[in-house]
């Protein structure tokens, strides 16, 4: 399998050169010859930079191009052709690693890393193909990440470093493995007649491999198609809940009027979720807001904020109620989220916005702390029903402005409040700590370690099982922020701080709860799951039930009809379109840019995997999304998991965003049928006539002498919102020894020994 990796490498050099024959994919150089224009002066800027500055840069992009022209044309091939791409390129160096003994994991999950490199002779690459491809193997899917990039003393290309990731099956055995980690490469020279870098030594001798025999854990029992909203473009967002009381949670899709129940043979089946819709929304959340015990509907359009008032079987057939209208339009809601914050016992909402990075769009120096949004409004429910703005008088002010894709409630510093995690594009997360009377202050400095990051998603259990909220951020990464950090390039006119470009493009952050309260500190495996990829939506949930919650990550911006990505763009120049270029000038450049990369077939984020990341505890985790049957190619946006049969494993929902072969969205459910999980048991919250939200309760779990706790939180995800219900795996034991569910107001139900492997239903108490 190693050596499959090294070929796979190597071969994009002989494939490039082939291809080159046939097709040019220059990139777009600015132009020079357009008189005094400010355009023409602003592109002559841009090309002197690049060519001084970013000249390194360029010269690792040429190098790379060599690669990415042999990741189109895999692509292209069937999975039977693929093996002649291979065959017919001999290189002269290769060098892999021996493999280790086999690590056994769980599941029929096996890891081996590989050491001490091993040449290769070009028979013994031959023979080794013959061998792959005649036991069966299948290459599916790969993906090549350009890290690192070094010239010689003479300035020629001399090494690189790509992260290389392979998704391997063998139908005839039912096995699935992923290959991956650095590899190293040595470059050749040039070849006048088509410009390309050939690849001449390859060194992969620090892969690791992860297998799995057997039917994968995730089967799909659901992929379908949906034609998205007029205005939003979108069928999200995602909300799954027990909407009709069953036991069993439905899938909502308020945006597109559908909601699919499950049917008795284990199916979906959609049916209109209103008669009819007032106006297009854009963002949704489930509750109950008047207390009579049954879900309700919250959804924002342009103008505010409506109220469905469900009925029980869950419907939502009378005519909504408005209950407040926005002073300015809303441009872009991309989150609802509802927590008690003044301990008056009715459900408050925050709604933040998102605004779309658009032409001409100023980002330097702020790229980093952006605060030109579409403004957040923190809604206090009154009285009367209706909804008042208190974003002022909360405290939240300073911060209202952010790009703002999720937010979340939670007790985030122990006191048993509903404090605020913010996480926004362009910033990160910000926390906010609720004094008890829904006035917050702004607490991110002190209580975490790292916030900066492009913030899309965020989720929160306990992933250490300490007692205490751990959360995860999911933010971005970038290939092309490597490269520059690594040959320490930056323009001098730019004016950010230095560490923020990579601070930025760290990842996903993990943070565990810190002992005593009082924030968060920095995982001790922080970087097992930074590095995902484009994210937006995630799940933690212990697929497994071995106690130890896992995390689910959705990737991919917008693959096009080439892997050749817009992103080093943005680095190198988007980035540096500030306030001193004309508003039209930089829509002239823009539009004019766009159409010769991303409306030629660029990529922007494209062609990553979904990743799930299996905890085993102080061991960190392990990337099994191959194994498992979850790692699909497609772009992907929300992510919810959810025990959609009751039987106690958890499943889970996602959609896709496809523009490549042609725009698509759909919508995908996973049963999860791991046929070993460990014992498991389930919280289901149940609302109840004059009860109190049940937003933000906490369940502590007592088994095996160890302390767990999760909340139930709204907000989290990208776009979606998860039943409420918390699930707890036990592992081997068979038993709990008590169970503490908090209620947000503090008041506390203790319970001694509850049943294990099923769901266990806890009212809401009344309100006193």
């Amino acid at each position: 399998m190693l050596w499959l990796a090294v070929g796979l490498v190597a071969a994009a050099g002989w494939v490039a050169f082939q291809d080159a024959q046939h097709q040019s994919q220059q990139l777009a150089s600015p132009k020079s010859s357009e008189g005094a224009s400010p355009l023409a002066r602003l592109e002559r800027e841009l090309q002197r930079v690049d060519e001084t500055v970013w000249s390194k840069e360029f010269l690792a992009q040429e190098c790379g191009r060599t690669i990415e022209r042999f990741w189109d044309r895999f692509n292209a091939t069937s999975a039977a052709a693929r093996w002649e791409l291979l065959r017919e390129w001999i290189p002269s160096e290769l060098s892999v690693g021996e493999l280790d003994a086999k690590e056994m994991l769980t599941h029929g999950l096996s890891r081996r890393a590989s050491s001490r490199s091993l040449r290769l002779t070009a028979d013994a690459w031959r023979d080794r193909l013959r061998d792959l491809e005649r036991d069966g193997f299948e290459v599916s899917e790969v993906e090549f990440r350009h890290r690192a990039f070094d010239v010689d003393a003479a300035g020629r290309p001399d090494k690189s470093t790509w992260m290389v990731r392979l998704d391997v099956a063998n139908p005839t055995r039912s096995e699935r493995s992923t290959l991956s980690g650095e590899v190293r490469v040595t470059w050749g020279t040039r070849d006048a007649a088509t410009g390309l870098w050939p690849v001449k030594a390859v060194d992969a001798s620090g892969l690791v491999l992860v297998s799995r025999a057997g039917a994968p854990p995730f089967a799909m029992v659901l992929s379908e198609e949906i034609e998205p909203a007029p205005k939003s473009g979108a069928i999200d967002p995602v909300l799954v809940q027990d909407i009709d009381g069953d036991g069993i949670p439905e899938i909502v899709l308020p945006a597109v009027n559908r909601v699919y129940r499950r049917t008795a043979t284990g199916g979906f089946r959609s049916e209109p979720l209103f008669s009819a819709l007032p106006a297009e929304l854009l963002s949704a959340v489930l509750t109950d807001y008047d207390a009579d015990g049954v879900v309700d509907l919250l959804a924002a359009d342009s103008k505010g904020v409506w109220w469905w008032r469900g009925i029980v079987g869950g419907r939502f057939e009378e005519t909504p109620r408005r209950l407040w209208l926005a002073p300015l339009p809303l441009i872009n809601p991309s989150v609802l989220s509802v927590a008690d914050v003044d301990g008056d016992g009715r459900p408050d909402l925050f709604l933040g916005q998102y605004r779309v990075p658009t032409i001409g769009q100023i980002l330097n120096p702020s790229f980093h702390d952006a605060h030109d949004g579409h403004p957040a409004y923190l809604l206090h429910h009154e009285i009367d029903g209706t909804l008042r703005d208190i974003t002022d008088a909360a405290g939240l002010s300073p911060r209202r402005y952010r790009r703002v894709y999720s937010a979340v409630f939670g007790d985030f510093l122990g006191a048993g409040r509903a404090d605020l995690a913010l996480v926004s594009d362009f910033a990160g997360l910000d926390l906010f700590q609720n004094d008890g009377t829904g006035r917050f202050a702004d607490v991110t400095v002190a209580a975490l370690p790292d916030a900066k990051a492009f913030g899309m998603g965020t989720a929160v259990t306990d992933f250490n099982r300490d007692g205490r909220i751990d959360l995860v951020m999911v933010g971005m990464n970038s290939a092309t922020v490597d490269r520059l950090d690594h040959s320490g390039l930056r323009r001098p006119d730019d004016p950010t701080d230095p560490r923020m470009r990579s601070r930025m493009t760290a990842g996903n952050r993990l943070y565990f709860g810190r002992a005593g309260g009082g924030g968060f500190d920095a995982a001790p495996h922080a970087a097992d799951v930074a590095r995902s990829g484009w994210s937006w939506g995630c799940a933690a949930q212990d697929f497994d039930n071995d106690g130890w919650p896992d995390l689910y990550v959705v990737n991919g911006q917008e693959s096009g009809r080439t892997v050749r990505d817009y992103e080093s763009e943005f680095w190198l120049h988007d980035l540096f379109i500030d306030r001193t270029v004309e508003d039209r000038t930089a829509t002239s450049y823009f539009l004019r840019k766009h159409a010769a990369t991303r409306g030629d077939g660029w990529s922007y984020g494209g062609y990553e995997r979904n990743r799930l990341y299996l905890n085993r505890g102080e061991a960190g985790f392990v990337e099994v999304g191959n194994p498992f049957g979850v790692a699909f190619p497609e772009d992907c946006r929300n992510a919810v998991s959810a025990d959609l049969d009751g039987d106690g494993r958890m499943d889970l929902v996602i959609t896709t965003l496809e523009v490549t072969p042609a725009r698509r969205q759909t919508l995908r459910v996973l049963r999860n049928q791991l046929p070993d999980p460990g014992h498991w048991i389930g919280f289901q919250l149940i609302r109840t006539p004059g009860g109190m939200p049940i937003e933000g309760v906490k369940i502590r779990l007592q088994a095996g002498g160890r302390s767990t706790v999760h909340q139930y939180v709204t907000g989290d995800s990208f776009r979606s919102q998860s039943p409420a219900a918390l699930h707890f795996g036990l592992g081997a034991e068979s038993g709990v020894e008590s169970v503490t569910v908090e209620w947000p107001n503090h008041v506390t139900e203790t319970f001694a020994s509850p049943a294990v492997d099923q769901w266990n239903r806890v009212r809401a108490p009344r309100l006193r």
